[in-house]
C-alpha cells in the first residue's frame, strides 16, 4: 500500500510540476528529432540533434518575455502539443500542430 501511495504522489507531482521550461524542452526535443527523421537538419543548417535542440531551446528562451514565455500556460495541451509532434511522420507536412496554440493561448 505504501509503494503505491507513493508511486501515485511521485506521479501527481511529476504531472503537475510540468511548466514552460519542461515544455519548451521537450518541444525542442521533439521537434528536432521530427526533423532528424525527415532528414531536414541539413537543410535548416543544424550539425545533429544536439545543436538543433540548443539552438532552438535557446531561441525560444531568448523570446520569453519578463513573466515567462506564456502567462496562461496550459500544461495538458503542451503535454498533447510534444505528443503529437513524436508521432509525427515526413508526410503529415511541417506545421506546428494546431494543439501547440492551446498550450500557450492568447492573452485577452
Amino acid at each position: 500500500m505504501t509503494r503505491f501511495l507513493i508511486a501515485w504522489l511521485s506521479f501527481g507531482c511529476l504531472s503537475a510540476c510540468y511548466n514552460q521550461d519542461s515544455f519548451t524542452a521537450d518541444l525542442s526535443e521533439a521537434t528536432c528529432e521530427w526533423w532528424d527523421r525527415c532528414d531536414l537538419l541539413e537543410v535548416l543548417a543544424y550539425d545533429d540533434v544536439s545543436d538543433c535542440i540548443n539552438e532552438t531551446e535557446s531561441e525560444a528562451i531568448d523570446g520569453q518575455g519578463e513573466d515567462g514565455l506564456c502567462p496562461t500556460f496550459d500544461r495538458g495541451a503542451a503535454k498533447d502539443c510534444v505528443n503529437e509532434i513524436q508521432d509525427r511522420n515526413c508526410e503529415d507536412g511541417f506545421d506546428t500542430p494546431s494543439i501547440c496554440e492551446e498550450a500557450c493561448p492568447a492573452s485577452e
